[in-house]
């Protein structure tokens, strides 16, 4: 009995830090402001997962403008190189992407194969996950 309010004190301690922490969640902030990824889904062609795993991926603290500049290149660059190369050209790696298509003359899917093996290839990766994981929570 007598561990008991220390037990108590413990488990106070455990709840409190994780509301801290999903307090502090990009991830949840994101989902909540599901009006902004409404606006640049609207205004750029992408759905409003893509545009909340973007802003994910890019920052939530990204600005409107810029995120709509980001979302509307990525699908004009999704079309032209495909979804891995234009997602690390918005991730801010549109030099690596460059260089990689010039490396596979212009060949975008042997220029998406060796981005697969860089580390900057983990962003597309982390898009797709992301995009579903905002979908499959939205679908509940």
């Amino acid at each position: 009995m007598k561990g008991l309010p220390l037990l108590a004190v413990l488990a106070a301690l455990v709840f409190a830090g994780f509301a801290i922490q999903r307090g502090r969640s990009a991830f949840l902030g994101i989902e909540a402001d599901a009006a902004l990824a409404r606006e640049v889904a609207a205004a750029s062609g992408l759905t409003v997962h893509e545009v909340m795993a973007l802003r994910e991926l890019c920052g939530a603290g990204l600005p409107k403008q810029d995120l709509t500049v980001r979302a509307g290149r990525l699908v004009a660059d999704r079309e032209r190189i495909g979804e891995p190369l234009a997602v690390a050209v918005a991730a801010g790696d549109a030099a690596l992407v460059g260089e990689l298509l010039s490396a596979a003359n212009g060949d975008a899917a042997a220029a998406a194969g060796r981005l697969r093996r860089l580390p900057e290839g983990l962003a597309a990766v982390r898009f797709a996950a992301m995009r579903d994981r905002f979908a499959s929570r939205a679908a509940r």
